[in-house]
């Protein structure tokens, strides 16, 4: 299982250059999916018709296993929207890959000459509407499912590793100011500066509570009780913050809360909230899962997806689904409007 707070750590550190974020993540994640061989990681990125993957590393995988992951993705069939779907838009976060469209799976090894002697390819894929993020494979040489046990858990994590990728590249864009940094705590909740909808008393009550969570999740509690820790550090904070360390030039250690949110700008008949639990419906996300990833209630989850659904016309989750390309046409790191918070 390794330690799980060790991975959202990973995630959560806005330092250095994206390749070397990627390999310090697959470090920390390599003991709870390293099946003997090591990992390979790299980016995607699926928002486009043509599909780009880049930057690979290593997690102790050798050079055979990351040679066989370029020589795969280079093949225009790969490329397809069947595997484009199968794979990069994929509802499961950790799954196997042959288990998706196995048919297209064996043509695709066949017509690169390349086959998976080490047994079945297992997929951690860190993921947000924007269809943009990164995938961590491995081989699992049993290949007998027993991974898949923990595919709540590393649900959870997937949402932390997207959501740490979108901050830092929204950061490298230079879309997030100083001046633009929600509110700075200490560690111990205490608010001490605050902008904007972070001002409302509710506001600076979540996050007194949210970071009091995190940092209770960082303490011993990561090794009593890993899965309850996890549980406590949730993807954002009211679907717009997420919550990072910040040192001081005397080591002082602050939390910033910084906007993060993921937005659509299609489908304007929706409300802001509407449109993001919408969006990650649409990925096939449960609403618990949801609500996890958003940092919203279950409740709250619930009410506005069914007001999206009724206001779209769609009966079920797969009619969402097949709406989905509006979603996913659009879907993006945008700031929200500044404005109360809706629940």
């Amino acid at each position: 299982m390794g330690d799980w707070i060790r991975i959202l750590e990973s995630a959560y550190d806005m330092a250095g250059e994206d390749r070397g974020w990627l390999q310090a993540v697959a470090d920390a994640a390599r003991p709870g999916l390293d099946c003997g061989v090591g990992l390979v990681a790299y980016f995607f990125d699926a928002s486009r018709p043509r599909l780009k993957i880049f930057d690979y590393v290593s997690a102790g995988a050798p050079e055979q296993a990351i040679e066989f992951a370029r020589r795969v993705h280079s093949h225009p069939m790969w490329r397809s929207a069947e595997m484009l779907r199968a794979t990069y838009r994929s509802p499961s976060a950790l799954r196997y890959s042959m288990d998706m469209g196995n048919r297209r799976m064996r043509e695709l090894l066949s017509a690169t000459g390349q086959s998976a002697p080490w047994g079945r390819v297992l997929l951690l894929n860190a993921a947000d509407p924007s269809h943009r993020g990164c995938v961590f494979g491995a081989v699992d040489p049993a290949g007998n499912g027993a991974m898949l046990k923990r595919k709540a858990a590393w649900s959870r994590v997937a949402a932390h590793i997207a959501a740490g990728l979108r901050l830092r590249r929204r950061l490298a864009q230079q879309e997030i100011r100083p001046a633009a940094e929600a509110a700075i705590l200490s560690p111990s909740g205490v608010v001490l500066h605050a902008e904007g909808p972070a001002k409302m008393r509710t506001a600076r009550d979540a996050l007194r509570d949210a970071t009091m969570a995190i940092e209770k999740a960082r303490g011993r509690l990561r090794r009593s009780d890993p899965d309850a820790a996890l549980k406590l550090w949730r993807g954002l904070l009211d679907g717009r913050w997420s919550l990072i360390d910040r040192f001081e030039q005397d080591g002082r250690r602050l939390i910033v809360a910084h906007r993060n949110n993921v937005t659509t700008r299609g489908l304007r008949a929706l409300t802001f909230r509407e449109r993001q639990v919408a969006a990650y419906a649409a990925l096939g996300h449960s609403n618990k899962l949801i609500a996890y990833e958003l940092g919203l209630s279950l409740g709250s989850v619930g009410t506005h997806l069914t007001s999206a659904l009724m206001k779209l016309g769609a009966k079920s989750r797969i009619e969402l689904v097949q709406l989905a390309s509006c979603l996913h046409g659009n879907a993006g790191a945008a700031s929200e409007p500044e404005g109360p918070s809706e629940h």
